[in-house]
């Protein structure tokens, strides 16, 4: 039996993912944003599983490559300043949507 690893490439050098209403963890979204290398542009509305801290995670994990970020105007308040500022000095535009926060308990 053989693998066609054809998919696995291309998800590796995807630039733009939307993950808005997916049932992802913190871990997960940690794991998934540190292995995709060439991500750019991603879209995380209503991702009601993760945690603050699993927004913080995820986001160092891909800070450097970040260009453009939609999430949630409450998470603006609650992320710590610094991971924003340090996605912004590295040229991330952040895109807030005004929506409220839900979070799975």
């Amino acid at each position: 039996m053989t693998l066609d690893c054809g998919p696995c490439s291309l998800s590796l050098n995807l630039r733009q993912l939307t993950i808005s209403y997916y049932q992802v963890t913190g871990l997960g979204l940690c794991h998934l944003l540190s292995s995709l290398r060439c991500l750019q542009d991603i879209k995380m509305v209503h991702l009601s599983w993760v945690s603050i801290e699993g927004f913080e995670m995820a986001l160092r994990a891909a800070c450097g490559r970040l260009k453009k970020l939609k999430m949630l105007c409450g998470l603006k308040t609650v992320l710590s300043p610094e991971l924003l500022q340090m996605l912004q000095a590295c040229g991330c535009r952040i895109r807030w949507v005004n929506k409220p926060l839900v979070y799975k308990d």
